[in-house]
C-alpha cells in the first residue's frame, strides 16, 4: 500500500506518495548532524592565528555558519510544516521559501502549519519545540533565551546583505578574504581625494576578517537591465564560532522534537554551559559591519534593452572561435 503525505512549504500545498512514510522520516531526521557545525567551527578557530591560512579558516567559518543558520531554520520550518514527513519538505523548500517563513515568524503573519494554529512568533516556536526542563520555571526561562536567539538570528538571515554574502561565497567563491575600514577627509581640491594625513577613520578598531564582493540591482526595476554594487562585511569569527555552536545545539533540539514522532522517549535537551553564551554570541564588537559601494547613473527608459536587442548586440560584439595558428 502507499500513503501520501499531504503538507504545505510556505504558501505551495504538495503531496508526497510513499510505502513507509514513517520509515522514510525517521531514517532522514537520523542522517541530519547536527553536530558537524559546531566541529567545523572549532576545527577552523584552530587556524585563526595561523598567518598563512588564517583567511581561508575565516571564510569556512562564515560560510559554515550560513550553511548552520539555513539548517536550522529548515528544521524549524519543516517542524511547523510537515513534522510527520519532514524528508519530503527538505526537498521541496528553497531559499526563497525559507525566507519567506522566517519572516512570517518574524513578522506575527499567518502561516500555514500543521499545529492547527494561525500564526508563530519565535515564542511559539521555542514552545513547540523545547521541552525537558526540571521545572516550569526553568523550562519558560530556557523557551525565552532560545526565542531571543532565533530571533536574532532571523533578522539577520533575511537582510539582503547576508543574502548576498552567503552565496558570493557558496558558488564559486566569489567573495575576497579580508576586513575593511572606512577614512573620511575634507578635499583640499574639488573631486580630488583628501591628502591621506588629513583622513580620519570612521570606527575605532580595523576589522582584519571580512568578505568583498559583487551584487546585481536592477536598472529601472527591470530584470535584464543589471548594474554591479560592490559590497564589503566585517565580521568576527570567533564570535561566529561560538554563535555556530549555539546554531548546533538549537539543530539538535529541533531535531530531538521530530524524534518524538516516532520515539517516545524524550532524549536530553542540550543547553549550553552558561546561558549567558546566549547574550555574548552577538557582542562581537564589530563597529562597522557593513558598506555599499554603488555606482549611481540614471537610464533613460527609452534606452533600456529588450529580449531582441540584447541578443542583436550579443550577436554583433561576440567573438570568433580562436584558431591554431
Amino acid at each position: 500500500m502507499i500513503y501520501n503525505q499531504c503538507m504545505y512549504v510556505d504558501n505551495k500545498p504538495i503531496a508526497f506518495w510513499d510505502p513507509d512514510p514513517d520509515s522514510t522520516n525517521k531514517k532522514f531526521i537520523q542522517s541530519i548532524d547536527s553536530d558537524y557545525f559546531a566541529y567545523s567551527a572549532k576545527v577552523n578557530s584552530e587556524h585563526l592565528e595561523d598567518s598563512e591560512h588564517r583567511q581561508k579558516a575565516s571564510l569556512a567559518i562564515i560560510l559554515n555558519y550560513h550553511h548552520a543558520v539555513e539548517t536550522l531554520f529548515a528544521c524549524i520550518g519543516g517542524a511547523i510544516q510537515s513534522p510527520k514527513y519532514i524528508a519530503g519538505w527538505f526537498q521541496e523548500y528553497s531559499n526563497r521559501d525559507l525566507r519567506s517563513i522566517v519572516g512570517k515568524i518574524s513578522n506575527d503573519h499567518s502561516l500555514k502549519n500543521f499545529w492547527s494554529v494561525d500564526k508563530f512568533d519565535w515564542k511559539r516556536v521555542a514552545d513547540l519545540v523545547i521541552f525537558g526542563a526540571t521545572s516550569d520555571t526553568e523550562l519558560e526561562e530556557i523557551r525565552t533565551h532560545f526565542a531571543e536567539f532565533w530571533t536574532n538570528l532571523a533578522a539577520e538571515y533575511v537582510d539582503q546583505g547576508f543574502v548576498d554574502e552567503y552565496n558570493n561565497i557558496k558558488h564559486g567563491l566569489r567573495a575576497r578574504s579580508g576586513g575593511f575600514q572606512m577614512f573620511i577627509g575634507v578635499e583640499d581640491v574639488p573631486g580630488q581625494l583628501a591628502k591621506p594625513e588629513a583622513m580620519r577613520p570612521v570606527s575605532t578598531k580595523a576589522s582584519t576578517f571580512g568578505g568583498n564582493f559583487l551584487s546585481s540591482e536592477r536598472i529601472n526595476n527591470n530584470k535584464q537591465n543589471l548594474k554591479l554594487n560592490h559590497k564589503s562585511r566585517n565580521w568576527n569569527p570567533y564570535c561566529i564560532a561560538n554563535r555556530t555552536e549555539l546554531v548546533s545545539i538549537s539543530i539538535n533540539n529541533v531535531l530531538t522534537f521530530l524524534k518524538l514522532q516516532y520515539d517516545r522517549e524524550k532524549p536530553a535537551l542540550l543547553l549550553p554551559e552558561d546561558y549567558y553564551a546566549f547574550r555574548d554570541a552577538w557582542n562581537d564588537e564589530i563597529e562597522l559591519p557593513s558598506m555599499k559601494i554603488e555606482c549611481r547613473f540614471e537610464i533613460p527608459q527609452a534606452n533600456i534593452l529588450d529580449d531582441k536587442s540584447i541578443d542583436m548586440l550579443y550577436q554583433k560584439f561576440h567573438y570568433k572561435f580562436p584558431t591554431i595558428q
